[in-house]
């Protein structure tokens, strides 16, 4: 048997060549017997998100759709509760199975893991083998904790030991990965359903389980209206929002394009440079920062995302408003492999992706975050010229101390041979030390001059 330890990941398809197999679990409530352990498991679509109620598996459902899923009643061993995973009858759109402990009422009761001894989660074999174990030893006062998650990355199923606690119990995770589609009433008491849009079966769900799936829906009025969407996240954050929505709204109107629409897109640098800062949450405050201007230009309030090294990609998964608290390590970090620096792929699959930008949709403006200068700039200058006839406006932004490395990024906005200037260069060296003035006005001092060129130029509309 192969023990496994947080984070770490393992591919299913090479490790036991199976698509069935058992998940185990184990725990001791020696020193908490009138603790209530439930056991769920939630199946997130390619969005990240629990799009019917019928994915989310539990005591009151113990089956997930086509069977992939089954929670068995029969105990196997020593072992507290038996999970059933057929990877190969997984609907197409399940990307992400997540497996989850909970305490029943655990916030209420003031009942807390650092109560439960020695959890553990086996994957067993359909011989009854335990193939690996993953022993979670660091929860304290959560209520809730995600022990394993199945992915789908590349055509390939890979399972991860992820072991974080929550508190707030289940319905933080709700909170954070249901969908519009699923809802039911705030009150854990009450067994009265909120009317929805859509007909939905609630027989499945018990309120004190399922206890708040609902999604702020994005505003789509003009002028933008998005400033009624309160994000996910602490009071702080809540209000430095709000405050940072409003200056860019100043920001629109000083430079008359408050009206206007633009689908925002990230281009991030996942350069092996890059790490620290993936990892310490300095992308992730940027993503934070960039949210407001995303919300007031792009009527959907979604970041796609292109992560690249001497590669390109497009995730499929957005950053919203409601995935940013863990979008960076779970979207990003779990998903791609640091590496080097190559401008041009990218360049060139935001290019192909958004070709008729400005005529049949919005006009594309990419926001390009990187540490230093690029592997290829040959190639990437090629890829800026060749862009130029297209509704996309680049917006590269430097960040980290490494001023001195991005010489060539001052060069890119300078560039001649292109049919209007399409790119701009701007360096945040401390995010913290920049007010929010100087960081919208930085990121929109080029871009109304590009509307008007391109517009000009019959780029754009």
């Amino acid at each position: 048997m192969k023990n496994i330890t947080k984070g770490q990941k393992i591919s299913l398809d090479k490790e036991i060549n199976s698509k069935s197999f058992f998940i185990g679990l184990k725990w001791d409530q020696t020193f908490a017997p009138d603790y209530e352990i439930d056991t769920s498991i939630m199946l997130l679509s390619d969005n990240g998100k629990l799009e019917k109620e019928e994915n989310f598996v539990f005591y009151n459902n113990l089956s997930s759709p086509n069977g992939a899923i089954k929670i068995q009643n029969k105990a196997l061993d020593n072992y507290k509760k038996i999970i059933e995973v057929n990877l190969d009858k997984v609907e197409k759109n399940i990307s992400r199975i997540m497996f989850i402990l909970t305490i029943e009422s655990g916030d209420e009761l003031n009942h807390r893991f650092n109560k439960i001894k020695n959890i553990s989660a086996n994957l067993i074999d359909l011989s009854k083998n335990s193939l690996l174990e993953y022993k979670v030893d660091d929860l304290n006062q959560e209520t809730a904790v995600i022990i394993f998650e199945i992915y789908n990355h590349n055509n390939e199923w890979k399972l991860q030991a992820t072991g974080n606690g929550f508190n707030s119990g289940l319905s933080a995770l709700l909170d954070q990965y249901g969908s519009d589609a699923v809802k039911v009433a705030d009150e854990p008491t009450s067994t009265k359903i909120n009317q929805q849009p859509t007909k939905i079966n609630t027989s499945l769900m018990t309120p004190t389980i399922i206890n708040n799936f609902n999604v702020p829906k994005i505003s789509s009025n003009r002028p933008k209206n998005n400033m009624n969407k309160v994000p996910k996240g602490s009071k702080e954050f809540v209000k430095d929002y709000t405050q940072s929505l409003e200056i860019v709204n100043k920001q629109l109107a000083t430079k008359n394009i408050l009206n206007q629409n633009a689908q925002i897109v990230v281009a991030l640098d996942l350069s092996c440079s890059m790490s620290i800062m993936l990892r310490d949450g300095t992308i992730h405050d940027t993503f934070d920062k960039i949210m407001p201007l995303v919300m007031q230009l792009d009527d959907d309030g979604l970041l796609d995302v292109f992560p690249f090294n001497e590669n390109a990609y497009n995730n499929a998964i957005p950053f919203t408003m409601e995935n940013r608290e863990r979008y960076i390590q779970y979207e990003i970090l779990f998903k791609y492999n640091l590496g080097g620096t190559g401008y041009s792929s990218v360049i060139e699959k935001i290019t192909n992706k958004y070709s008729n930008a400005g005529k049949s949709s919005d006009p594309v403006y990419v926001i390009f975050i990187t540490d230093g200068d690029c592997d290829d700039q040959n190639q990437t200058e090629t890829a800026i010229k060749n862009a130029s006839n297209k509704g996309i406006f680049w917006q590269f932004i430097g960040v980290g101390e490494k001023r001195a490395s991005f010489s060539f990024l001052n060069k890119l906005d300078k560039l001649s041979g292109r049919k209007v200037d399409n790119a701009n260069f701007f360096y945040i060296y401390d995010l913290n030390k920049i007010t929010k003035d100087e960081l919208y006005d930085g990121l929109l001092s080029e871009f109304p001059e590009w509307l008007k060129s391109a517009k000009q130029q019959g780029i754009i509309n």
